[in-house]
């Protein structure tokens, strides 16, 4: 229990897990007490997760309390706990492992460095991914443990991208000549069917270094285009905050290209709307030249730097 009562960063996570209670509950209130029910709803209506009953007893101990009710701040501690620590690293990343309370020691480290990222690692690389770049604290190369908060940061940090950009491919061919990080319904925090639709999803998918995200375009109240997966529960957003979210955390993580590959079922009139939307936010990183199909080649990478191209199905000049 120890191990999981510690203080916690504010993270997008947390927010994500406040901003979900509040959706589930009603309640903005950050004094509110949630029951072990609520955090299953959550589970289960946004990450498409069915917790056994059996974590009840985790609840129980976590909560120490009479009502076994956690306030916000414990229930961002024990979804980072469960989900991150327990569930995630060690039921699926550490499985077989069997590390202890105080994380994972040097040898085990190393162990899943070579076994499961195919990489040796030196004594230096190890104290260079676990340090202040990285976790946000000094750490000494004598250090007997990885902690596993550090080690899952590690995971989801530049130094363990796969994609090493000092040793890439000279980018200077044509665009389609390169494996592209690609998402599809992007906008999507959960079930395909019946989950949530969020701007926070095109933030995180930016950050995660994707180059090519998928916006469902569909008409819209008002004149105003919606993104949306059609004919499904799950719920809409509207574009303009889309474009918003993309033009502002395109290129944190890289300057290469954005794609957005646009599934159209606008009308014209909200088509019309939507391209004037593109050109008032992207302004001149938006691509507007016309590329013709008979064109030998796409421009390259290089040369698409800090731009935005849209892929969508040309409007037939009939219409």
């Amino acid at each position: 229990k120890q191990w999981y009562q510690r203080r916690v960063a504010i993270t997008a996570g947390d927010r994500w897990v406040h901003r979900k209670m509040v959706e589930a509950l009603g309640d903005t209130d950050r004094n509110q007490n949630f029951h072990f029910r609520d955090f299953k709803l959550i589970l289960s209506d946004y990450l498409n997760i069915n917790l056994p009953e059996k974590y009840k007893d985790w609840w129980q101990e976590f909560s120490n309390t009479s009502a076994n009710t956690m306030n916000l701040k414990q229930l961002q501690e024990f979804f980072h706990a469960f989900m991150l620590e327990t569930w995630l690293l060690g039921k699926v990343i550490l499985e077989g492992y069997n590390y202890g309370k105080h994380g994972l020691s040097v040898d085990q480290f190393n162990k899943f460095c070579k076994r499961i990222q195919k990489q040796e690692i030196s004594t230096e690389k190890r104290t260079f991914v676990m340090s202040k770049r990285v976790t946000g604290k000094k750490v000494s190369k004598k250090e007997s443990k990885v902690p596993i908060r550090d080690f899952y940061t590690m995971l989801f940090s530049r130094e363990n991208d796969i994609f090493d950009i000092k040793k890439s491919d000279n980018m200077v061919y044509s665009l389609n000549y390169y494996w592209i990080n690609s998402s599809h319904n992007t906008y999507l925090m959960g079930h395909q069917l019946t989950g949530a639709s969020s701007v926070e999803a095109y933030i995180r998918t930016l950050l995660q270094g994707c180059r090519c995200i998928e916006l469902d375009c569909i008409d819209g109240p008002n004149n105003d285009p919606i993104v949306w997966h059609q004919n499904t529960w799950c719920t809409k957003i509207k574009l303009f905050d889309v474009l918003k979210a993309i033009n502002r955390f395109a290129f944190v993580t890289s300057d290469y290209p954005i794609i957005l590959s646009i599934e159209n079922h606008l009308c014209i009139e909200q088509q019309i709307v939507a391209a004037s939307m593109m050109k008032h936010v992207f302004k001149n990183k938006l691509v507007s030249i016309d590329i013709s199909p008979e064109d030998p080649g796409l421009p390259s990478p290089d040369a698409l730097k800090k731009k935005i191209l849209v892929k969508n199905k040309k409007i037939q000049e009939s219409k």
